[in-house]
């Protein structure tokens, strides 16, 4: 056939006929249709375990109080949060701890990044007036003190921000074995 042909009813209905004939055609819809009605069914089954929904407080009850503080996971566990995420990284010396960005500009105004500073260095920065002053004087905790608040009322979803200068090896290495410790399954 050519482009150029104008395609009459009775050669649409040859075209067609090629492909499925009607008893073909009837027994396709029936097979498709029966597909379908089986897939619905099956979803739509109450046998199908019920699928449990979870609340994860994103860096503690953020809205609340100063993001990945002890403050903050309080606040979580108290509006009964399953999990609490809060972001680690690796301090100068080796520590883990919460915070989300790498410098603490945003947080206490200050631009100088976690990984040159110890843990020590770090505990003096406000960390929640910025928030609030009644956060006044909250500090940044470490992963440790963390599990330490949320043993028995909540999972903590640990999300790594890894340093430029820091191997990614080091800081899930140490994340695992705190966690571990935390459990009683020293790595």
């Amino acid at each position: 056939m050519k482009l150029s042909e104008v395609l009459h009813p009775n050669k649409n209905e040859e075209l067609w006929n090629i492909y499925f004939k009607p008893l073909q055609l009837g027994i396709f819809l029936i097979i498709t249709a029966l597909i379908s009605l089986t897939t619905g069914v099956y979803w739509l089954s109450s046998d199908l375990p019920p699928k449990e929904v979870l609340i994860i407080a994103h860096r503690g009850a953020s809205a609340h109080a100063p993001e990945n503080t002890i403050a903050s996971i309080d606040r979580a566990i108290k509006d009964h949060a399953d999990w609490v995420e809060v972001d680690a990284r690796k301090t100068k010396d080796g520590v883990v701890v919460l915070t989300h960005d790498r410098d603490f500009m945003r947080i206490a105004g200050k631009p100088v990044f976690v990984r040159d500073l110890t843990l020590n260095e770090i505990k003096e920065i406000d960390v929640g007036l910025w928030f609030s002053g009644i956060f006044k004087d909250e500090q940044v905790p470490t992963l440790e003190e963390a599990l330490k608040v949320t043993k028995g009322k909540a999972t903590l979803l640990i999300d790594l921000k890894f340093s430029s200068k820091d191997s990614n090896y080091t800081l899930a290495y140490e994340v695992a074995r705190i966690v571990g410790k935390s459990q009683g399954c020293p790595i």
